[in-house]
């Protein structure tokens, strides 16, 4: 069941040691939000859904902190920018335009067409 971005309804629940966890339930209507907390039920009373969100809250001991940092992150794979005329092309991926790689001349000057 698909939840609408415009949800009418929410019910909110306090879950897991402390009550840190907070878990919104959101429906169009009562009834869909009847059904999806009827669903929620059943599995919080098969007992494996509580765990899995639990186990999700629980920070990592100080031993696994420690081995994360040792053992370093996975290094991000570094992208080699394509060139234009007039450089090297701009990543202008994390600005949400169409295309990724965009020409460097400044504003105002001929730009080199963009590339995915």
């Amino acid at each position: 069941m698909t939840v609408p971005e415009d949800w009418r309804v929410q019910a909110s629940f306090k879950f897991g040691p402390n009550l840190q966890g907070l878990l919104n339930v959101r429906a169009d209507n009562i009834a869909d939000l009847d059904v999806m907390c009827g669903d929620l039920a059943d599995r919080i009373q098969s007992g494996d859904f509580l765990a899995e969100l639990n186990n999700a809250l629980t920070p990592p001991t100080v031993g696994q902190a420690q081995q994360n940092i040792q053992g370093g992150f996975p290094q991000a794979q570094q992208v080699q920018a394509p060139s234009c005329s007039h450089g090297p092309m701009k990543d202008l991926a994390h600005k949400g335009y169409r295309k990724r790689w965009y020409c460097p001349a400044p504003k105002g000057q001929q730009q080199c067409q963009a590339l995915d």
